[in-house]
């Protein structure tokens, strides 16, 4: 019985701090939830059984060092599941308020519950159950992400948390010294002190930033640009300004990216309109293609022929519909992101019925052999840690339904 009440207790540990942790980065908690898949789960599970069996009769400051370790990265696969630019600072911030939360919520039922409960055993099973409820709640009702913002963007409060937070740190490690375990106690405490640190130090390197680097920067932008304006004066060869203003960029201490080359961007684009014609050709060539394609920039890590064996499945999947409606594609990319977009005539579906078109040996041709195009595309992207979205709504100028897939890497 001991065991389930642990593996219980960290269970809903785990969804206290995916339920946080969302709420933090934008995803309302009744979102969340409707949205639950099946590796969820399974972690959550296997969290209940890491912390809460296995862990079981670990020193507690080693259990505790491990659970924050596990935290952390549980975070940040939070993060690059939604797509959110962070570093390491956002996901000791996140820790950290979700601790802070968490921590006062539970001592809070804890101590309520404690002078009702007879049955010890119970106390912290109860204070779970009460706590994970009233976090669901609060993370439905409360819009935690402008919290995360303002400490995130605002300089001067993101240095006094980390500064608060490393401070109090500091006090809990003098108090809760334990002579007898010294080397689990410094395990503990060098992996909280040294993580609030980093983002104390990173809130500094900001400051120092917006308060000297830049102010520097705007001296000598004056003075520069001088300089060039008398150039500009005595000279009208385009080349040597490009040289001197590249120059001054420089001397400025900024980055200076290579030119895109416009030719290449054109080439890509050509390549993909070629490969549209040629699957069209093959698959239905009657298809009405409607195409929208603009490369800003090549993609960091996708190349042509990745985007069109992608694109290739999404078109595949619209043209054996037969239909005799326009399919619409649309393409943009740039260096740190991807959009591929299709829309054709379909018949409206159920939610479970989109759901379904991303599972393997799932077809709604009803056909044997069919349902991999979706799913491998759909295991593709998560590769990447992009997303794959479906949606459908009424199309007023065609007056049909009309399905899109929007693939984002």
């Amino acid at each position: 019985m001991d065991l389930i009440f642990a593996w219980t207790i960290n269970f809903l540990d785990f969804v206290m701090l995916y339920l946080m942790v969302n709420s933090l980065i934008g995803n309302n908690a009744k979102i969340v939830v409707q949205n639950l898949s099946l590796k969820i789960g399974i972690f959550a599970i296997g969290y209940g059984l890491l912390v809460g069996v296995g862990l079981r009769n670990v020193n507690s400051f080693v259990f505790q060092a491990i659970a924050i370790v596990i935290m952390f990265l549980i975070i940040k696969y939070i993060f690059l599941k939604e797509e959110k630019n962070h570093d390491f600072s956002d996901i000791v911030l996140t820790c950290i308020l979700y601790y802070l939360t968490a921590t006062l919520t539970v001592a809070i039922f804890f101590s309520l519950i404690n002078l009702l409960v007879f049955e010890y055993r119970l106390v912290p099973l109860i204070t779970y159950l009460k706590s994970a409820f009233i976090i669901f709640i609060a993370c439905w009702r409360v819009d935690f992400n402008k919290l995360f913002t303002v400490i995130s963007n605002k300089i001067v409060v993101r240095f006094c948390f980390f500064g608060i937070s490393t401070t109090a740190i500091g006090i809990l490690a003098f108090i809760h010294f334990d002579s007898n375990h010294i080397f689990e106690h410094f395990i503990l405490f060098f992996i909280l002190i040294n993580s609030s640190l980093i983002g104390l130090l990173n809130a500094l390197k900001t400051n120092y930033y917006f308060t000297d680097t830049i102010p520097n920067q705007y001296h000598d932008a004056g003075n520069l640009m001088l300089l060039l304006d008398v150039k500009m004066e005595k000279t009208d060869d385009i080349a040597e300004l490009r040289k001197i203003s590249k120059q001054i960029i420089r001397l400025m201490g900024m980055d200076i990216k290579p030119p895109i080359n416009d030719e290449e961007m054109r080439g890509s684009e050509a390549f993909l309109l070629q490969s549209i014609e040629l699957l069209k050709q093959k698959k239905n060539g009657n298809a009405d293609i409607i195409t929208d394609i603009e490369f800003f920039e090549p993609h960091k890590f996708l190349n042509d022929i990745d985007i069109a064996y992608m694109l290739g499945i999404l078109l595949e999947n619209a043209m054996e519909t037969l239909t005799k409606k326009p399919i619409y594609v649309n393409i943009l990319s740039s260096e740190r992101k991807i959009l591929i977009k299709v829309s054709n005539e379909a018949k409206e579906k159920t939610q479970e019925e989109l759901d379904k078109m991303l599972i393997k040996n799932y077809s709604t041709k009803g056909k044997v052999g069919r349902g991999f195009g979706l799913a491998k595309l759909n295991k593709l992207v998560n590769k990447y840690h992009g997303t794959i979205r479906l949606t459908q709504a009424y199309h007023s100028k065609e007056q049909v339904n009309f399905l899109t897939i929007v693939l984002t890497i």
